[in-house]
C-alpha cells in the first residue's frame, strides 16, 4: 500500500553514506539513543529509512509555525490536496473523531 512520511521540523534525514548498517551509528549518535537495546538491528533501521525516504513515498513536512491540532489539520489538508484518498480518509476519520491524540481503545 501507499505510505506517507510526516517529518517533524527537527528531522534531518541521513546522508547516503549513513544508509548502510556499518555507518548508521554516525547518524544515530546525534540522537543519543541505542535502538539495539530494544532488539532493533542497524539493518532494520537502514531498511526503514530507505522505505520512508524513497521516491514512491509521499513526504510531508510539519509546518513549524503551526501548533497543536492545527499541525495535524495542515497535514490532513495537504494530503487531501495531493489526492491520496487512503491517507485522506484516514486523517479525515481521525479529525472528525475529535481525537486529541490519545487512544480511545479500551
Amino acid at each position: 500500500g501507499k505510505v506517507a512520511s510526516i517529518f517533524h521540523p527537527s528531522f534531518i534525514p541521513p546522508i547516503a553514506e549513513n544508509l548502510e548498517a556499518s555507518t548508521l551509528n554516525a547518524y544515530l549518535a546525534m540522537a543519543d539513543f541505542k535502538l539495539v537495546e530494544y532488539g532493533i538491528t542497524d539493518e532494520a533501521v537502514v531498511g526503514a529509512f530507505r522505505w520512508l525516504l524513497n521516491e514512491n513515498t509521499s513526504n510531508y513536512n510539519i509546518d513549524s509555525k503551526q501548533i497543536g491540532r492545527s499541525r495535524l489539520e495542515d497535514i490532513a489538508n495537504r494530503v487531501a490536496i495531493s489526492g491520496n484518498s487512503r491517507h485522506r480518509n484516514m486523517l479525515s476519520a481521525f479529525m472528525s473523531s475529535g481525537s486529541s491524540g490519545t487512544s480511545t481503545k479500551q
